[in-house]
């Protein structure tokens, strides 16, 4: 029995993923995604919108196996300064961008929660932020210094990537603007990596086996008794 329990509070404790920081990957002047990532790009905002036209959430995002079904919202307070669609050429923006104005926010939902998170970015301003909400619903918020060291590193553009790795996996992602535009373009995800399915997979198929184990069927009484 006490081996059977350890077996289950080994699978539970991998299932549930306690919470750690995700690894940070700046690429400074540079938006490629990371060479190891099988992650895709499911968001860069449409083509041949008009320059400052109002952003529409899930009118230009793309559905993509690895991305979790993603769906959006903003919230744009400030109507002098709303959330929306631009064009001109600032430099890391592929074409169309993003630009959340002072005081909005742009959020992603995940339907199923990813494990590698990543956008394109011109000028992170320090009263722009960003935060994570992960599977277990704990919460992490990121600003330019936690995510540069230091303010005087930031870099005019580039992109910013989360790797959650083995933890808890990132269901929702919201950018905040402060008094300065938030630009952001070129999002992209992946689902854990096949290594890590398997790994799951491999975690029930053991505690199934260890259930299986431990019951024995009593002769007469066909009944189930549990060591």
């Amino acid at each position: 029995m006490r081996k059977l329990l350890g077996s289950l509070l080994a699978v539970s404790a991998f299932c549930s993923q306690a919470h750690a920081a995700p690894t940070i990957i700046v690429n400074s002047g540079n938006i490629a995604l990371p060479g190891y990532t099988t992650a895709a790009v499911f968001q860069n905002f449409g083509t041949n919108i008009r320059d400052g036209s109002l952003f529409i959430p899930n009118s230009t995002i793309k559905i993509v196996p690895n991305s979790g079904n993603p769906t959006e919202s903003i919230k744009s307070p400030n109507k002098k300064d709303p959330v929306v669609v631009k064009n001109d050429a600032e430099e890391g923006m592929t074409g169309n961008y993003l630009s959340i104005g002072n005081g909005g926010r742009y959020t992603i939902d995940f339907s199923l929660p990813v494990a590698f998170f990543s956008f394109a970015f011109n000028e992170f301003e320090e009263n722009n932020h960003l935060k994570i909400t992960y599977a277990n619903n704990i919460t992490d918020v990121f600003n330019a210094k936690n995510i540069f060291g230091t303010t005087k590193d930031e870099p005019e553009f580039g992109r910013i990537s989360f790797d959650v790795g083995s933890g808890a996996r990132i269901k929702s992602v919201s950018f905040f603007s402060g008094d300065d535009e938030f630009n952001i373009d070129s999002i992209a995800s992946a689902a854990p990596e096949p290594s890590t399915w398997a790994m799951m997979i491999l975690g029930f198929g053991l505690m199934g086996a260890q259930l299986r184990r431990h019951r024995i069927r009593l002769p007469m009484t066909g009944r189930v008794r549990r060591s």
